[in-house]
């Protein structure tokens, strides 16, 4: 049992996920957080540590937290930070057994700038755009 999720952050085509066990719900909000920042949003590398830094908070443990090239155990839906085009996706997880990982609804992208503007952002409010 967790509450697991995956952030890509994309640069050239190629992704490095950040996955969380525990803060699923949360992500939504670790990545408007990171990107409110409005810093090295053309620095793919430390665009990509603001956000692991802020999706671990203080926790310096073991476990709990990972940084990889493939997409890891999951139950949301992806966020893809796309630093060529500065937009944020909310994608599907379309492997055997998570399929169930999809937005409701269509897919959503916000500018890095509308997404870093949101009051608050949690998966409710990126399904329905409010």
């Amino acid at each position: 049992m967790g509450d697991r999720v995956n952030i890509a952050v994309q640069d050239g085509g190629n992704r490095i996920y950040l996955y969380s066990q525990w803060d699923g719900h949360s992500a939504p909000e670790t990545v408007r957080e990171a990107l409110a920042w409005s810093q090295r949003w053309d620095d793919p590398s430390y665009l990509t540590r603001i956000i692991f830094c802020t999706m671990i908070g203080d926790n310096k443990g073991e476990t709990g937290f990972g940084i990889g090239t493939r997409l890891d155990d999951n139950e949301h839906p992806i966020l893809v930070v796309d630093c060529d085009s500065k937009i944020v996706t909310i994608e599907a997880d379309t492997r055997k057994h998570f399929e169930y990982c999809k937005p409701d609804g269509e897919a959503k992208s916000y500018s890095f700038e509308a997404y870093a503007a949101l009051p608050r952002a949690t998966w409710q409010t990126l399904d329905t755009g409010a």
